[in-house]
């Protein structure tokens, strides 16, 4: 590509209108964080689609702000019983995509209550850690 002038053509498609690089890291800007998250209804959607954005926005604090047009999905205090914690856990196949779902915070009820082990049971220890 280099030799025949088409490097630029090739290339082109590699870096989207949102990312930039510097130093071979991706730097995200408010603005283009939140031009990003125009495109979505809700923070869950958003977070799954463009988990660097999301979290770039979380850590400095943007998410209030370019948010702000989204549905803001908030289950009422003692939605997460341990029944509907043991169902949305049955949906994953490993702790750590329900963590990072739409339903962590299934997850988390799971962990401060001390159902975690047993709404996991299903799923396989992929560590080479010993469980406790």
């Amino acid at each position: 590509a280099i030799k025949n002038g088409w490097l630029e053509e090739c290339k082109a498609h590699m870096l989207s209108e949102f990312e930039v690089r510097s130093k071979g890291k991706l730097v995200w800007t408010k603005d283009k964080v939140a031009e990003l998250a125009k495109k979505y209804k809700s923070r869950s959607e958003f977070k799954s689609a463009n988990s660097s954005a999301y979290t770039r926005a979380r850590i400095n604090g943007w998410l209030d702000d370019i948010c702000s047009h989204m549905s803001l999905k908030v289950h009422p205090n003692g939605y997460w019983t341990k029944e509907r914690v043991f169902k949305s856990a049955k949906q994953f196949k490993t702790r750590t995509a329900w963590m990072r779902s739409s339903d962590s915070a299934a997850y988390n009820s799971a962990r401060e209550n001390g159902w975690l082990d047993e709404a996991c049971a299903h799923m396989p220890w992929l560590s080479t850690r010993p469980k406790k």
